[in-house]
């Protein structure tokens, strides 16, 4: 015999899941991105909260209930950390006088060196202010030309077709950007083969805008050093500006620690430490970030929560 009891809370409960969901809904959250969140159809989703989900309302509802309680702790936890958006360092202004002059000009420039000293967050940032600016981010199995070129078909929103060769798609950009005064940005380009660098300046030659061509000190190992130049004399000649960034400059973490309000001279003393190791200013970010989860006072990251921001993200025991 069913327990009608039981039947009756789960009913209940069904009913409480489907008044939350219903009120994210109408308070602006879209069924489309709480069904890519919760791994639901957006027709299951619509069909339940109507009541009329031919399927297991139960597993609906139980998934619903995860989703819904994982995005209050990401609420929570989005609280706890302050937007700050982007920074203006004295790094991050050496970078964008090598954008603004490949842009302005039309020529070409370099920026290289250190991980996480802010290159690709000003590059994206100056983007996001300026027009005709694309950026192209490139990964290991962008070392070929012809998939050097898809990525940068993507970045300008040609969107090609796999398997087309390195001279279509250097012909379909150079048609796209031609007289756009534009900049393209090709950012860890310390991935790309020798002659896929070569492409990246032919396409350059080709259009007219400016090129940009950033990433690790590998980059300019191979297309900047003496001991390549004999094999690079085309792209050297024509690079108007080089931007080395070795560490973080002293006065790009205080600018952070500003942004974060952090005003201890013990805690400031504490992140700038940081600013010396690998990772850079990424390295006092992330701390900053697990600091304020791991603790705080009356809003402010103390000292023991950098400490104990150190240990988490160390996996110290």
């Amino acid at each position: 015999m069913e327990n009608t009891g039981e039947t009756a809370i789960v009913q209940d409960a069904v009913a409480e899941t489907r008044g939350r969901i219903q009120a994210l809904v109408d308070s602006g959250v879209q069924q489309a991105a709480i069904a890519r969140e919760a791994g639901i159809s957006a027709s299951a989703i619509n069909a339940w909260l109507r009541g009329r989900y031919s399927g297991d309302n139960d597993e609906i509802g139980r998934k619903l209930d995860r989703w819904s309680d994982s995005r209050a702790a990401r609420l929570r936890a989005e609280a706890l950390i302050p937007e700050i958006g982007f920074l203006p360092t004295p790094t991050s202004r050496k970078i964008r006088a090598a954008l603004g002059y490949a842009q302005r000009t039309g020529r070409m420039a370099e920026i290289y060196g250190a991980p996480g000293v802010g290159k690709t967050t000003t590059i994206r940032d100056y983007a996001t202010t300026n027009p005709n600016v694309w950026v192209a981010t490139m990964a290991p199995d962008c070392a070929a030309p012809a998939m050097a070129l898809a990525e940068v078909s993507d970045a300008i929103g040609l969107n090609p077709e796999n398997g087309r060769a390195a001279r279509t798609l250097r012909e379909a950009i150079r048609r796209h950007v031609r007289g756009t005064k534009g900049l393209l940005v090709i950012d860890e380009a310390q991935h790309l083969a020798a002659r896929a660098v070569e492409e990246m300046r032919a396409l350059h030659d080709a259009s007219g805008i400016g090129l940009v061509l950033a990433g690790s000190h590998a980059l300019h190992g191979r297309i900047g050093a003496a001991s390549a130049i004999a094999t690079t004399a085309q792209l050297v000649s024509r690079m108007g500006m080089r931007v080395r960034v070795v560490e973080a400059d002293a006065g790009d973490a205080q600018v952070m620690l500003d942004a974060w309000g952090v005003q201890g001279e013990t805690e400031r003393r504490m992140l700038a430490e940081l600013v010396a190791r690998p990772g850079a200013l990424r390295n006092v970010a992330m701390t900053l970030e697990m600091a304020a989860l791991a603790g705080n006072v009356n809003g402010k990251v103390n000292a023991a929560a950098i400490r104990e921001a150190r240990r988490l993200l160390e996996g110290a025991e």
